[in-house]
């Protein structure tokens, strides 16, 4: 038997980009969601390491979203919590938010390729 540590708070939110497509199978969808996670290196400095986190849902109404509107490099944020069984961990998805479809790329922000600025003429205001 495990020994117990007590309380816990078992709560993840996680935003990343998805890794593969997204696998329905007997009303579960399973993804891969890259995020980077930071980390303090070697030389005392911090700096971030990519991280690849199992999600997985069986609610029908998240399945239903990935299946009509995730794929591939698709950027997401995620709620759940951990958990484990025989072989591996994962994250229950519990709360999924859409983000942009494609990387954001600085170089065609401002040529209609989406991600641009929603100031006209870059005029910020203040």
């Amino acid at each position: 038997m495990a020994k117990s540590i007590g309380l816990s708070f078992n709560r993840c939110m996680q935003q990343g980009r998805v890794v593969g497509n997204p696998v329905v199978n007997g009303g579960w969808v399973t993804f891969q969601l890259l995020t980077l996670v930071p980390e303090l290196k070697p030389d005392g400095k911090w700096g971030d390491t990519e991280c690849i986190v199992p999600c997985l849902s069986n609610t029908e109404r998240i399945v239903n979203t990935v299946q009509q509107y995730v794929a591939d490099e698709r950027q997401l944020y995620v709620e759940g919590y951990l958990k484990s069984w025989d072989g591996g961990c994962g994250l229950i998805v519990t709360l999924i938010k859409l983000g942009s479809k494609t990387m954001y790329d600085p170089e065609t922000a401002n040529q209609g390729q989406g991600g641009g600025n929603r100031f006209p003429n870059g005029n910020f205001p203040g």
